[in-house]
């Protein structure tokens, strides 16, 4: 019967060696006669056998060839056949298939079931066990397979005896059917393989010259049978099998049978997975957009403080879930480009810098970013992540981003990428701002001309001009001696270029440089130009509100002459974007559009604030701008953090149009007034700085002050907040803030504490003489001179120090410091004397103090007017000022006017 079943011998397969053999094969003697066909035996479950070459084979027999007879062996990267299947027969043998089966069925006497070791009978019909084969390497199948009508002959069934003295033989050629003379049988297939059948040669031939390609001979290998038990394999020599033509049956192979679920494999049997036909990369990205555009248009009827539990809810699971569908995105899938998922990455990570105060989260997603981007070359995306790195660490830790941000500065500058070296200078430039101080302002200066020397290299005009503005602003800032000299020259550097197109292109920055120019002014205190200046900033304003490139998010977008990939803006995180013509451009977050009227009118209330003491104008423009803040906002999709940002700006706003209109009621001397609104700032306002603070506080000292209260004004001059400290870190306007508290306090104990009055003076001596401003160093020479004694000694000094005040409120145009340099001045050197000098002092005085509407002032000084007067003999005159100074005093509050009356008393 033919072999049914699957090859499961130890070691490779018998088709792969033809000069092998297995023990179990009866070989015939060498005959003269014609080949004689053999029948495949039954396989049984008896033990397997592995055995050497025999010595006959290592000494030089080569079966003989037959050129009708091929090799069928596998194909190359087809499994062994215990393992897989083999190649089907030729087409001319499938098509004779039922002709074959008919003839089998005729003749062929019915095949006996395999039977095991113990049960096959001591003679007859019983089958050997199937033959295997060591390992060797089969020979490559030929074209075709054409077999002769006479090939093998085949045996008789061998005794019991006779299968004990069994010899190996070589496996042979391997033809595809079996054939007599006058029938053919076909050879039934197994489960999995198509099975070849040996063919046993006529005679054997010396190996001669391919002795070289016979594997060498091994040793005897221990196998074990089916019950475990050892069993040692020995040589046993051949012996010839007698062959009975009579049997001999012709087969030819058969096509492969169908699988089955019973014979095939259950890795084979269960269904491969089809790939996905939806992308659900896109899916996930187009979901995430769709949700963040949900949650923005929310967020525009939100107002930061005064939102509902459940929109803000709904805001943040629109969020949460858009932000899980790229996380998902990175977690899920294996992302074949690399561009995409650095997208994925800075996208989330933007969101949670936004949205979250989950800044570890956003660190590690940035970090396994850039090392993939660096893997890939990645430059854009790396240098973006690189950005919103530094921007992330700078809400922890300013020195630590200021640093990574100098570290991506030196590595840009090596490799000569000229617009992230302006983006990352440009970083540094306003984490140096943001934090202050006197170190970082020169910093940013360094970084200021570096960028300016890079860009006149590359003829970026657009960049000149944004350099030389910033450039200006740090200068005006500065309490450096030459500041104002520098600020002018950088403002003059940025007009040069007012007829260019890159200026026309940004009309943020034209109004910018006006209200730099008109700060100019006012530093200097040249109060003759700032009518000109602020007709010339309201024109810059009122062009700019209807350029287009003023966007309503406030970005201002600075071109340069580099061309940009239209996905640009997506790599970068919208540090850098493409704009119409496809070049590339840096973005800034400037003023939004709504936003530039409350700050032109405030502007327009400081430039007039000198005025404030006898003009209502300071008042009308910044009651003005208290209507405009929040009111002409532009209703557009943004995130929540922005909207907040926005509404945290108006509110600073707010607060400080409020100050300013303090600091309009004190000139006005409408203390209660100015109380009032600074109560108001205290009881709505939450000030995120200590300057703002500080302020406020000095404001409320100032008024207790005037009003009389000089112990609640010292108690808040000697705050925390407005003590001096030389070594302190705060910024120079907090500085000012503490020196000016500190000469208040002089002012009110000189005459009850005379002995802490050195030691004070000395503490704020340098910073008061190296001030830049002529107002603060008037300021410091007035109490200089009221404070000295009135000694032979000290005389000469006081002169000094009141020549030295009274020209520097000259030159700052400060009237009110020059009524009270003359003041002082007249009580200390006219005062009892009959002079025509005297009178004119006294008179200087007086009308000085009116211009300022100083109301203490001008009682001073016409009470020193009046006693003048009577001392000259000019009752008459001496009357009219004294009923003036009834007049005056009666404005004045109760507590200040009985000190008043006190003073004037002992004088």
């Amino acid at each position: 019967m033919p072999y049914q079943g699957e090859y499961s011998g130890y070691g490779q397969s018998p088709y792969q060696n033809p000069y092998h053999q297995h023990p179990m094969v009866v070989i015939p003697p060498p005959s003269n006669t014609t080949p004689q066909q053999h029948q495949p035996y039954q396989r049984s479950a008896g033990i397997q056998y592995v055995q050497t070459p025999p010595p006959q084979v290592q000494t030089g027999y080569l079966p003989p060839h037959d050129p009708t007879q091929q090799y069928y062996a596998p194909q190359p990267n087809v499994p062994a056949p215990h393992h897989g299947y083999f190649q089907s027969g030729p087409p001319q043998f499938q098509q004779t298939y039922q002709q074959n089966v008919t003839n089998f069925q005729n003749n062929h006497r019915p095949p006996q079931q395999p039977l095991l070791p113990q049960q096959r009978p001591q003679s007859g019909n019983g089958l050997p066990p199937p033959f295997q084969a060591p390992r060797q390497q089969a020979r490559p199948p030929q074209a075709s397979l054409t077999p002769s009508r006479n090939q093998v002959t085949p045996r008789n069934t061998p005794s019991n005896a006779q299968q004990s003295q069994r010899t190996p033989h070589a496996v042979t050629r391997v033809p595809s059917t079996l054939k007599t003379s006058d029938e053919s049988v076909p050879a039934p297939p197994s489960s999995q393989q198509r099975l070849a059948y040996v063919e046993i040669p006529r005679q054997q031939q010396s190996l001669g010259a391919n002795m070289a390609s016979v594997a060498a001979p091994r040793s005897p290998k221990r196998r074990k049978s089916n019950n475990s038990d050892t069993i040692e394999v020995h040589h046993v020599p051949r012996r010839p099998v007698p062959q009975h033509p009579s049997t001999s049956r012709r087969v030819k192979q058969q096509p492969p049978l169908a699988s089955s679920p019973l014979t095939e494999p259950v890795s084979s049997r269960l269904p491969s997975a089809p790939p996905p036909n939806v992308d659900y990369q896109t899916i996930l990205l187009a979901l995430s957009d769709e949700y963040v555009s949900a949650a923005y248009e929310l967020s525009a009827i939100l107002s930061p403080g005064h939102a509902s539990d459940e929109a803000m809810h709904e805001y943040h699971s629109l969020l949460s879930t858009a932000m899980g569908c790229l996380e998902s995105i990175l977690n899920n899938y294996r992302q074949s480009d690399a561009s995409k998922e650095a997208r994925v990455r800075l996208r989330l990570a933007t969101l949670l810098h936004d949205e979250t105060e989950n800044a570890e989260k956003a660190e590690e997603i940035l970090t396994k970013g850039i090392a993939m981007c660096d893997r890939n070359r990645l430059v854009d995306q790396k240098y973006a992540m690189h950005h919103l790195l530094i921007r992330i660490l700078a809400k922890s830790s300013p020195k630590a981003a200021m640093k990574a941000a100098e570290k991506l500065i030196a590595e840009v500058e090596a490799a000569k990428s000229v617009h992230w070296f302006y983006a990352f200078r440009f970083l540094r430039v306003s984490l140096g701002l943001q934090s202050g101080g006197q170190t970082e302002t020169a910093n940013a200066l360094k970084h200021l001309t570096a960028i300016s020397t890079t860009a006149d290299d590359f003829r970026h005009v657009s960049v000149q001009i944004v350099t030389a503005s910033l450039e200006a602003l740090v200068h005006i800032s500065s309490p450096a001696p030459d500041a104002l000299d520098n600020a002018e020259r950088a403002l003059a550097a940025a007009r040069t270029h007012q007829l260019s197109p890159e200026m026309q292109w940004m009309p943020q920055l034209k109004a910018f440089i006006d209200c730099l120019d008109l700060a100019c002014v006012l530093v200097a205190c040249k109060f003759d130009q700032i009518d000109d200046k602020m007709a010339q900033m309201d024109k810059s304003w009122d062009t700019g509100a209807r350029h287009a490139n003023w966007r309503h998010d406030g970005v201002l977008f600075v071109p340069l002459d580099s061309e940009a990939r239209p996905e640009l803006e997506i790599d970068t995180g919208g540090v850098l974007k493409a704009s119409a013509n496809n070049g590339m451009m840096l973005a800034f977050k400037w003023l939004p559009r709504h936003d530039r009227y409350s700050l032109r009118y405030l502007l327009n209330g400081i430039a007039q604030m000198h005025k404030a003491a006898h003009d209502e104008k300071p008042t009308i423009w910044l009651k003005e701008g208290l209507k405009t803040i929040g009111l002409a906002s532009d209703a557009h999709a943004q995130s929540f953090a922005a909207q907040t940002a926005s509404t945290e700006w108006q509110s600073a706003m707010r607060a400080l149009i409020h100050l300013q209109l303090a600091f309009a009621y004190c000139a006005r001397n409408e203390w209660m007034d100015a109380q009032e609104v600074l109560e108001a700032i205290r009881l709505n306002t939450t000030f995120g700085d200590n300057f703002s603070d500080a302020l406020v506080t000095y404001l409320q000292a100032t008024c207790k002050q005037a009003l009389g209260d000089l112990q609640g004004a010292i108690t808040l001059y000697r705050s925390p907040q407005l003590t001096y400290a030389a070594n302190s870190k705060c910024s120079n306007a907090h500085k000012d803030l503490q020196v000016l508290a500190t000469l208040n306090t002089i002012f009110i104990l000189h005459k009850g504490s005379p002995q802490e009055i050195p030691a004070m003076i000395a503490r704020v001596e340098q910073h008061c003489t190296k001030h830049s401003n002529p107002s603060f160093k008037s300021v410091y020479y007035v109490v200089k001179a009221a404070t000295q004694p009135q000694s032979g000694n000290t005389i000469v000094k006081t002169k000094q120090y009141l020549q030295s005040a009274t020209l520097s409120a000259q030159v700052a145009a400060n009237h009110q410091l020059m009524a009270i340099c003359i003041n002082i001045m007249s009580e200390r050197y006219f005062q009892g004397i009959v002079v025509e000098q005297a009178q004119k002092s006294v008179k200087a005085a007086r009308t000085l103090a009116k211009r300022t509407g100083s109301t203490l002032w001008t009682a001073v000084a016409e009470k020193m007017f009046a006693n003048t007067l009577e001392l000259c003999g000019e009752h008459k005159e001496a009357q009219i000022a004294r009923a003036a100074l009834q007049k005056t005093m009666a404005a004045l509050p109760q507590s200040l006017r009985d000190s008043l009356v006190q003073d004037m008393a002992e004088s």
